[in-house]
């Protein structure tokens, strides 16, 4: 990790063990004060991730809301792979979900849906007959 280009400016690590995919995640906070989040792959998914990566830069050029992709290579001396996004404050939905309203999960459900459009309106990559082979599948 200590080949990131900006891993000097690191001032807070932390590990995130949430999550299904086979990915090590931290939370990571900057000596400028930015919350980014830190994936880390091993270098055999380079090209997948790279493509993840891409199609995330065009998703987030389409206002998806999501972490915007800020930087990508290969790290470890030359063992992983990593990606590098903003971080994006917030509780997840499923911790919540139960205490709103019908009509709140309903408003909910109808954003998640114009989200989806939006993704769905980006062309898979050269070569991907299928976003699942992006690994968008659980593990």
């Amino acid at each position: 990790m200590i080949d990131i280009p900006i891993y000097d400016t690191f001032s807070k690590i932390e590990p995130i063990t949430k999550g299904m995919s086979g990915d090590k995640k931290y939370y990571i906070e900057t000596t400028e004060g930015k919350h980014l989040l830190l994936r880390i792959a091993d270098s055999s998914e380079y090209l997948k991730k790279k493509t993840e990566y891409e199609v995330m830069k065009e998703m987030s050029a389409c206002n998806v809301p999501m972490p915007s992709p800020i930087d990508f290579g290969i790290c470890d001396n030359g063992k992983s792979v990593y990606t590098l996004l903003s971080w994006i404050e917030g509780v997840e939905v499923e911790s919540i979900l139960g205490t709103l309203s019908a009509k709140e999960q309903y408003q909910m459900g109808l954003e998640s849906g114009k989200i989806l459009k939006k993704i769905h309106g980006v062309q898979a990559k050269d070569g991907i007959s299928d976003w699942s082979e992006l690994g968008g599948e659980s593990k």
